[in-house]
């Protein structure tokens, strides 16, 4: 009985971890498109800040310790990349502008169990969030 049940106990641990980096992943893309929402032109821009977001929301994954971003453009490389776009018109969800962020995780294959997971799975998360209008944003003044 106990292989069955140190072989559940695996299955439960490897779960918890990619449940965990699910998590993280969807966190990282709302929190990008968050960032990229606050102009038309930071939509399709993926600067360098939208990027520490992204890498800060995976710092605590199984392999985004060591995370890092590019001095230009965005992460194009295992284990993440990230596409930013501004979506306009009757391509976005409701008719609106909108930043769209995709992230896209490969988490660590934590206790390899032979022939049943031979590939890395890959985690994709797409986020819409609709673009500020300059009008929600009053001109001078204090509070």
């Amino acid at each position: 009985m106990m292989p069955w049940l140190l072989f559940l106990f695996v299955g439960v641990f490897d779960f918890g971890f990619y449940a965990y980096a699910l998590i993280a992943t969807q966190n990282a893309a709302r929190a990008a498109a968050v960032h990229n929402s606050m102009s038309s032109m930071a939509a399709s821009d993926l600067d360098n800040s939208g990027c520490r977001i992204v890498v800060a929301e995976l710092q605590s994954t199984s392999n985004g310790r060591n995370l890092q971003c590019p001095d230009s453009g965005p992460l194009t490389g295992p284990p993440v990349w990230i596409t930013s776009t501004l979506v306009t018109g009757s391509s976005s969800p409701d008719g609106n502008d909108a930043a769209q962020v995709v992230v896209t995780y490969q988490p660590d294959l934590l206790i390899p169990i032979p022939g049943l997971l031979q590939l890395q799975p890959k985690i994709t998360r797409k986020v819409w969030m609709r673009i500020n209008s300059s009008a929600d944003f009053p001109s001078g003044g204090s509070d």
